[in-house]
This record gives C-alpha cells, structure tokens and sequence, in this order.
C-alpha cells in the first residue's frame, strides 16, 4: 500500500513481485489506499486505473468490513467551530462521501447492532465496457445497503441525493476504482483513456497493473502486453502519473522488467517474500521481522516428453513469417496447428481417450469438436486451397504429413501417456507404493483415469487403491506431512507447480515431474534468474537443486533444436460440455458462458451475487440468470477447501473420479450427525425401529413404511443395490427426513440421489457441487450438522467472492426459450 501512496505522489514506475503467496486481488490494494488518503482529510480519495480487469473485480471487496465506529468518529472530527459557524476541516471536499459518512455515524448511533460496511459500499467502481465504448457503473444504486437502513424517509431520500450526485458519476466519484477491461484492444485503450471519466477532475493518480497468475488465466495476451499499456498512457496525457505493476509469479516479474527495460521504461523493482494466504490484508499480521524458515533440500526427477512435437510445431510456427500477420486465417491455421500437437503430445492419454471423451461430452458429431485435429487439419487444407502460402507448399505439406503420422502414432498412448504409464508400473504396480498424482484439471483426471483403466487391465484393480489424484490448483491444499512415502507425479509445470516443488514444507523427495521441452527451458531460466534475488535465499537449495535437474535432461535431448524460439502457449486442452444429458434423460441444463472465458452448468437454483443484496450471495432458479448478472461459479481449489473442511477426502477416492461416492459419504455423514444429535440408539437395527417410530408420530401414514427401508437409508451403498424405488418410497423417505430434521428442500436433493446412485456420470459431479454451494451459504447448517468450525466457513466464504463471474450468455436447456 505505501508502495502505491508513494508512486501516486511521485510518478515513474514500480514493479513488484510477491512470493509465494498467492494474490487473488488488486483491488484490495486501492481500497487500503483510498482508505488512508480518506483519513488523512482527503475525501477525494485517491482515484486508479487498473488494467486488466473484469466486470467482478469488485466482488472481492464485499469480504472486507470498514470499523462503522472509526468511521463515526472520524465524520464527527471533521467539523470544527470557526467564526460563529460549524465547518469541515476536510483538505478536500466530496459531497457524496460526507453523505456517506453521515449515514454511517447515524447508523453508529442508532442502530449499533447492525454489522459493519464492507469496503465494496465505500469504492465507486466503474468498468469501461469494450463493446460499449462506455465508462459504466457495477451498481444500480450506490450505498443502497446501508442507505435503506438509515431511519426516516425524507432523511434517506436526503442522503441518497447527495450520494448521487457524484458517486455514479465516473468523472467525480471520490476514491474512484476505474477498471479497464481485459478485453480491451489498443483502440479501446484510446477510447477509454480519451473518455470524460479519466480526464480533468478525473483523471487518475495512480495505474494499477494487474499481473498475478489470476490475471493472467483469464487473459494471458492482456498481461503480457502490460508494457504496451503502459506506453499507450504516458503517450495518451499521463506520463506523470505512477505506475504500480504487481506480480505473484516470478517468471512474468522477470519478463515484465526486460520488456520495460526495452521500451525505456526503467522500472523500480521491489520483490517481498510472503507465505501467509492473507497477504495483503490479515487479521493476524506477522512481525515485520519475520523470515521465511530455510526449507530442506529436494530431489526432483525430470522427464521431458515432447521433443518429436516441438519440432513439428516450430516448423508450423515458422511459417507464420510467410503469412498476411496475426488477423490473417492462414496465421490462425499455423498457430492453431502448432498448439494442438504441443497439447496432444503433452496429454496423459491416448488419442482414442481424447476423443471418446470429447464424443461423450459434445455429442457425435466429433469432427465438430474443439478438441479433434479434423478442423484443424481441414484449415490448414483451406490454406493451401486460397494459394497464400504458395511458395511453402512443400513445407506445409510436409508438415501436416508429420503431424498426422505423429497423431497417428499417439492413438493409444502420446508420449507423456507412455511416460506416466512406466512411472505407475513402476512404483504401484512393482513396488506396491502409494501415488499422489498431480494433473492440471478435473478433465485431465477423468483422461487419466480412463487410459489407465485401459491399459492396465487386471493390475487396475489394485493400482486403483493405490492412487489419490489431486489438481494443480488444489494440490497446495491437500499436501501435508500424511503424504510422506507416498510418490509423487507431477503432469506439466505451471506457477502453481512451481511454487509447491519449491517452497512446500512438505514436498517428498523423488517428486517426478514430466513436463514440456518448452517449458522445461523457460523453467530453467526462470529458476537462474530466481538465484539472484536476496529474498529468494530460503528456497536456494531446492532452487537449484531443480535447475541442475531440469539443465542436465535438457542436455540428454537427442537431436535438440532451437526450443527457445517457440512461442509459449497453453499446453492444455479445453473442455466444453453442452450440458445435456443423453436422449430420454430427465435433467437438463442452462449454460452459461462467463466474462473468464468459462462456462457454467446448473438445472435447478444457482447462486447470484448482488452487491446491494445483504448478504450478497442469494439463491435463484437457474431460469432468472440473464446476461449481465454475476454467479457464484465454484473452482477447483475452493471445492478442495470445502471437502477438506467436511473432512471427506480423506479415504483416498476422488469426487472428480467418483462423484457418487463422495455425494454418498456427504448424505451419510449428514444423517450420522443428526441421529447422534437427535436419538441415543447407537445400534443401527435399534435406531432404525427408533426412527421408524417417530416418523410413525410425526405422520401416521408411516406405518406403511417398512423399517428395513428406514434401515436401508441408514446405510446406502454405492452399487450391489439394483431394486427399483417405488413412489410410495419418497413419501416415506420425506417423513425419514422430517423425523432427522431435514429441510424440506433438502430431502428433495437427497431423494434425487437416492433415486439414482448407482449412475455414474459428469453431471453426478454438478449435482455434488451444487450441493457444497448450499452448504457452504447455508452456514448454520453446515456449523450444527456437519461441525465446521464458524471462522472455517467464512474463510470460505470469504474464498468464494473469488468465484464470482460476470454471466455474458445463457444458453438455455434443450426445448426451452429464453424470455
């Protein structure tokens, strides 16, 4: 924060790395900031430009709370008594946040019971729309949360006035968080910065560079050209203002400094290192002496496993030299090609898995499907058809030859598949050790898991027990000492993975990490640039313990060929499902794509977000979600939290893999709760006739109800029961649930799953998320039934404003029509 105070009164630009701490969001900074400008009397507040944002980039705020008492007093030392008169002492002057203040001090003192502000109330907020070439407001109504809670009309309506006179105002809103979208192109950049909103009065005080590994999952070519951005303002009227640019990614902080670097853009690099989850703002901060503890030395094993794939896509690549630039289709085709033989060959499976598991989740037509090199191949074909690349036909040609044979030879392992599939016989089916392994999504689990299943035949069984499958972006939750002996395979390296493998105190020697040329040589780079750094001094060993690993496999390439001039790209498929279950099923699903790039499932209720709603997170049916609002659209890693919280991962079995069972562990641990809570049988025939009997209380019509059924719901299995449930069945199961105190709604759920656990598929999964959501903003639920301690849940909560996403399509169900 003191960071951002003093680039705003000094100008020139700063570059900053935190590590290894995670940073989810910017905005936090500029509330911190405003926030001590506000106090020293300034209540125009500091006004910032950030770039790249999103039209939720606020949310984050709201799981901050403003002291509702400072704030009183600090409206009440505002006025003094001069010449006869009261009058603000203030340095500057902003009708609408003294309104703001007023209300807050009224409240304080009449309605002291009522909680705290959160600091989204406090930050106008104003995101410029691409697509509307407009400065645009994320609130209909400003302050509306604490405004409805001030006593008396005429006072309220009073107030509202004077907030609205500047606070929706993108050029005089005090303290204003001007967010430029990601989506932005170099044009938008003129519009925007040319637009009443940032000019005169409006002008900003500080630009605020977002290039955390958050911002770039959501825009990778936005963050990279942080630098063009940058230029493009100090050219557009705002060379004297500061610029702050903050990273949690070592290797974007190491390219982002050569880049300014060329542009004649010197940058003050300032690199902290942090480890708590709560690095920028946290109820227990550490002491400023505080020092990272010296992490012991581990060994990595390497493997890189696309050497054959890198030099045909470097060959693709090297074409685009020929072609019309990046807006051109042949361009496009080249690229398109190079990325989906890197990503195929850096796949853990086999082409036919990919493909039946693209087929299975897109319909059939697969030639369609984004995953398949068909469309890929048909481009290519279309290129040499228009004659633009006459004078590289040969090559192309030739190329696209290469590719299909490589595909070809991949159909029933790629090379990272054949790699994997040594690793685990190796070690679980020879050595009978305990996998851990490491993938880079809940897609890339389910791939895994139907190759392996393929490929190892009678040995499945037992290699099955052995394995625990963790993601990238949950792997740093799941890893504690419990996992020591157990062999670790990491698929690929990110980030993520390298912030683990270097500063997790619980990384096991041996880890195996399989990974892309191209990656195992910008990893190498990043690791030599990290020995330099003074901060970095804890990590040393591990940091070059894995940069003489990665440079001595690098050297073992046979053939090597010049991999630094590849471009850097996502080696990941992306999966796409059209959310429908098969003909005759009787759910379906609204789709909706996110401003992320994303997309989200739901049938039945989906949690909105609403700032002026208290709380914010409210449920809606799926079929009120239009374009423009914001949903709660839960990531992999808060699901890791929750099922660690519910203390349902711990036997070993995966909820991506096997969604049922974990939704079956969830009911059980459920009902065990509430027969403890509610009845003193401990033996389960005894509790059943005990259960049967208050259903029989509660609704005489039970006594149609067997008590071997009540028994059965006391114990559900996962398969061995194929007898059909008749109708009277729900019935009775309702009762059940009424005599255990479960809610109507939940009982539904329940009876839902009942129905039908022995069907194993991708949408049990969205069922199972769908039922962490409700526990999680369900609280007293959650806190009674399930024993999750209060302040567990709302960190999670507080996690879950990071899920947050902007609706910009919704694709409804088969059959049914938007209104």
């Amino acid at each position: 924060m003191s960071t951002l105070l003093e680039a705003a009164d000094l100008g020139g630009v700063t570059l900053c790395l935190v590590w290894p701490a995670k940073l989810t969001s910017l905005t936090l900074l500029h509330a911190m900031a405003n926030l001590e400008r506000i106090f020293a009397k300034d209540l125009r507040g500091m006004r910032t430009l950030l770039w790249p944002g999103t039209h939720s980039s606020k949310a984050a705020l709201n799981g901050v709370l403003a002291d509702r008492v400072q704030l009183s007093v600090f409206f009440r030392s505002l006025w003094a008594r001069q010449n006869g008169q009261t009058e603000s002492t203030a340095c500057t002057s902003s009708p609408a946040f003294l309104a703001a203040l007023e209300a807050l001090n009224d409240l304080h003192f009449q309605h002291p019971e009522l909680p705290n502000p959160s600091l989204a109330e406090l930050v106008p907020t104003f995101v410029f729309d691409p697509r509307k070439q407009l400065w645009t407001t994320t609130v209909e109504h400003p302050l509306e949360r604490t405004l409805r809670k001030v006593d008396g009309p005429s006072n309220r309506r009073n107030l509202k006035q004077k907030v609205g006179q500047e606070w929706g105002t993108p050029e005089r809103a005090p303290g204003a968080l001007m967010v430029l979208h990601h989506t932005a192109n170099k044009e938008a950049w003129q519009t925007a910065l040319g637009a009443p909103g940032l000019r005169n009065s409006g002008r900003p005080e500080i630009l605020l560079l977002d290039a955390t590994h958050t911002a770039l999952q959501t825009n990778y070519n936005a963050v990279s050209r942080i630098p063009d951005f940058l230029q493009a303002s100090f050219q557009n009227g705002l060379s004297d203002v500061g610029a702050v640019i903050v990273t949690d990614d070592p290797k974007t902080f190491f390219v982002l400094r050569a880049r300014l670097l060329g542009l004649k853009l010197p940058p003050v690099t300032k690199v902290w290192l942090a480890e708590a989850q709560d690095s920028l703002l946290s109820a227990n901060p550490v002491d400023e002496a505080w020092r990272a503890d010296q992490r012991s030395n581990s060994n990595f094993k390497v493997s890189i496993v696309d050497r054959d794939a890198s030099q045909v896509a470097l060959a693709f690549q090297g074409l685009t030299a020929l072609t019309g630039g990046e807006e051109s289709p042949a361009y496009q085709a080249l690229i398109d090609a190079c990325r989906y033989i890197l990503r195929l060959s850096n796949m853990p499976a086999g082409y036919s898995d990919l493909t039946a598991a693209s087929t299975e989740a897109g319909g059939a037509d697969f030639s369609s499907q984004l995953n398949a090199w068909t469309p890929v191949s048909l481009a290519l074909k279309q290129v040499l058809a228009t004659g633009e690349l006459n004078n590289a036909r040969a090559q192309l040609e030739k190329g696209i030859r290469r590719a299909e044979e490589l595909i070809d030879d991949w159909s029933d392992a790629t090379p990272m598949a054949s790699r994997l599939l040594a690793e685990i016989q190796k070690h679980a089916v020879v050595r009978r050790q305990s996998i851990s392994l490491v993938l880079p999504g809940k897609n890339y689990v389910l791939l895994v898991h139907r190759f392996l299943q393929r490929k190892l035949g009678a040995d499945w069984p037992v290699v099955e027990a052995s394995l625990e499958w963790h993601t990238l972006s949950s792997v740093a939750e799941t890893l504690t000492e419990d996992q020591k002996g157990k062999h670790f395979i990491f698929i690929g390296m990110s980030p993520d993975v390298l912030r683990v493998l270097l500063t997790h105190p619980d990384a096991p020697h041996g880890t195996a990490i399989l990974v892309a040329y191209r990656q195992a040589e910008s990893t190498l780079k990043t690791l030599e640039d990290m020995k330099g750094l003074e901060a970095f001094k804890p990590y040393r060993g591990r940091i070059g313990l894995l940069a003489q690993e990665l440079e001595r496999r690098l050297k073992d390439v046979p053939n090597p060929i010049a991999i630094g001039k590849l471009y850097e790209m996502s080696m990941t498929f992306k999966f796409h499902s059209d959310g429908q279950l098969s003909a005759g099923s009787e759910q379906t699903y609204y789709k909706y794509e996110l401003e992320n790039g994303g997309h989200a499932y739901a049938s039945g209720w989906v949690y909105r977000f609403d700032l002026d709603e208290d709380p914010p997170f409210r449920r809606a049916p799926a079929g009120a979600i239009h374009s423009g609002d914001f949903i709660f659209d839960m990531s992999d890693e808060l699901r890791a939290k929750i099922e660690s919280s519910l203390r349902l991962n711990g036997d070993g079995f995966s909820s991506v893999v096997d969604p049922v069972r974990m939704l079956l562990k969830l009911y059980h641990d459920d009902v065990q709760t509430r027969c403890d809570l509610l009845f003193k049988e401990t033996k389960r025939s005894f509790l059943a006739r005990a259960i049967h009997a208050k259903m029989i209380e509660i609704d005489p019509w039970a006594a149609n109800c067997s008590p071997a059924r009540v028994y059965y719901w006391l114990a559900l299995k996962p398969e061995g029961d194929t007898r059909p449930h008749a109708s009277k069945d729900e019935k009775s199961f309702k009762v059940f649930c009424k005599a255990l105190d479960i809610s109507d709604e939940s009982a539904k759920r329940h009876w839902g799953f009942i129905r039908n656990a022995r069907r194993i598929s991708q949408y049990m999964g969205r069922e199972l998320v769908a039922r962490y959501a409700e526990i999680l903003f369900q609280p007293e639920s959650a806190a009674t039934y399930r024993k999750v301690p209060e302040e567990v849940i709302r960190q999670l909560q507080q996690d879950a404003l990071y899920c947050v996403y902007r609706v910009e399509k919704v694709g409804p169900p088969a059959g049914h029509v938007l209104a």
